[in-house]
């Protein structure tokens, strides 16, 4: 029996260089989108899709299927993203928040799938957002070349400035939420959270595509177009392409 459940879910297997590879099955699909999909999030069994229709398609993994549809923008969802208890043994989000072209980011309730609020802040549309671990505040940075603080218990933006070119990614640290890394164009600056100060800024030869940090330490995996090296700082790692 453990071996069917392994072939189901996928095994690590070795190639003819000798290294080790996994495979990877499909699970299940469905056609959720009438458009393209914009944007994925995850948190336990729980998936959210976002899509150039303006729609959020929301998923159980573990039953393998669809949960309903979320509408409310009217512009296409260009970001998604959980808060929940993610260390818990079963990990299952309290909150989803979708941040779209229409510029405004809106607040979900996960347990009746119902929206809590539509915060108004960019002028145009919003790039990418990330929730502090405290799940008190919430960054996004937008087209219009801003980055925008939202207080999520009181739902409203409590914070704008303006950036010095259009950023495209924003993450915090994952555990303590003591930095945040935002990304314009070719440069990942690394900000304090607390003051908002500028730590460090690492440079790329080409546009970053996207970026994610490991759940313990503060490590960034960057994509960039045409693949050069694999760069090493301290705790953060990027790979460009």
């Amino acid at each position: 029996e453990e071996e069917e459940e392994g072939e189901e879910e996928g095994e690590e297997e070795e190639d003819q260089t000798g290294k080790s590879s996994i495979d990877l099955h499909q699970i299940f699909s469905y056609p959720a989108h009438l458009g393209p999909i914009k944007c994925i999030a995850s948190m336990g069994p729980v998936m959210a899709t976002g899509g150039a229709d303006d729609t959020i398609k929301v998923f159980d993994s573990n039953a393998q299927k669809d949960m309903g549809t979320l509408i409310q923008h009217t512009g296409a969802v260009s970001s998604l993203a959980f808060y929940g208890h993610g260390d818990l043994p079963s990990p299952y989000p309290s909150n989803l928040l979708s941040g779209s072209e229409d510029g405004t980011v809106c607040i979900w309730n996960t347990e009746a799938w119902i929206l809590y609020k539509t915060m108004k802040g960019h002028k145009k549309g919003v790039s990418d957002l990330t929730i502090h671990p405290s799940g008190r505040i919430c960054l996004s940075v937008g087209r219009d070349s801003h980055l925008n603080m939202y207080d999520l218990l009181k739902g409203r933006r409590s914070f704008t400035t303006k950036l010095q070119s259009e950023g495209s990614l924003i993450k915090f640290s994952p555990e303590e939420g003591l930095f945040y890394s935002l990304c314009m164009e070719n440069n990942v600056v690394v900000h304090g959270a607390e003051d908002g100060r500028a730590l460090h800024t690492f440079v790329h030869e080409k546009r970053v595509l996207c970026m994610a940090q490991e759940e313990v330490h503060i490590i960034s995996l960057i994509l960039i177009k045409h693949c050069s090296f694999l760069h090493l700082f301290v705790d953060f790692i990027f790979v460009s392409l």
